[in-house]
């Protein structure tokens, strides 16, 4: 007897074609990039100095930087810190360092700011200057790298001349240069204590003697001599005025010195 058995057709798989293989890989790929572009976060930056937007992909700050290829350096400026993340709308703010040599009395030191001039350099490092402090460069000038900024600071000198007493800030490191300075002239015979060459320090006083050499004429009274002659006409005991005397008059020179306006010698010179 004839068993009957029942079965089924199998139809063999497509396998997808090229076209729809090319067609589903394009979807993809336009998908991607509309989530790239997308997800682009906008940043505004200002990069030592010149501003520009951008849209990034970027997670942190120092990944924004990388990308752009900014060469930032450890003592830079930079806003906000590297970590912090990327959001839409974040302002990052670079400024590079410059190294500045600073002297302040003869003592160095070595320090970078990112700031623009010697005034706003000296400002952020809370060294306050007078009017009569030595600078070099000036206040104004624009900072660069290795710049030397060279600081002389002044020092209260107390000046007496002819007794008028003034307190005068100087930078002078001698007694002849601080009267050259402040305009200070002598005369051949003026006298200054201590000496031109004294190395002058804080609270130092500086005492200017005027000296004047005068000549005085006075006009004084020269009386006359007596002169006896013998004279036989007469008697014994008696005597007769010939001719009467008269006193004279004679020029007198006097040498006369004062000191600061007070006289503290006469001399006979003539």
């Amino acid at each position: 007897m004839l068993k009957r058995t029942d079965s089924k057709k199998v139809l063999p798989r497509r396998k997808p074609t090229k076209k729809l293989l090319i067609v589903a890989f394009a979807f993809i790929l336009m998908t991607s990039a509309s989530m790239y572009f997308t997800s682009k976060e906008a940043v505004a930056l200002e990069l030592n100095g010149s501003n520009q937007n951008v849209k990034t992909n970027a997670s942190t700050v120092e990944e924004l930087l990388n990308e752009l290829e900014v060469d930032y350096a450890e003592h830079d400026y930079i806003s906000p810190s590297l970590d912090t993340e990327v959001s839409d709308d974040l302002e990052i703010v670079w400024k590079p360092a410059h190294k500045v040599t600073l002297t302040i009395d003869g003592v160095e030191t070595e320090k970078w700011t990112t700031e623009a001039t010697v005034a706003a350099f000296l400002e952020k490092e809370n060294i306050a200057v007078k009017e009569q402090d030595k600078i070099s460069p000036e206040l104004t000038s624009e900072i660069q790298d290795d710049l030397a900024v060279t600081i002389g600071v002044s020092f209260p000198v107390t000046l007496t001349d002819y007794n008028n007493n003034q307190s005068l800030f100087t930078t002078s490191m001698t007694v002849a240069e601080f009267l050259t300075q402040n305009s200070v002239t002598l005369d051949a015979d003026d006298r200054v204590v201590p000496a031109l060459d004294t190395v002058l320090t804080a609270d130092s006083t500086i005492a200017v003697t005027r000296v004047e050499k005068t000549v005085v004429t006075e006009e004084t009274p020269l009386g006359f001599n007596s002169i006896e002659q013998k004279d036989d006409s007469l008697a014994k005991g008696t005597t007769k005025v010939q001719t009467a005397g008269q006193n004279g008059k004679v020029n007198v020179d006097y040498e006369v010195i004062t000191e600061n306006g007070v006289a503290i010698s006469s001399t006979v010179i003539n």
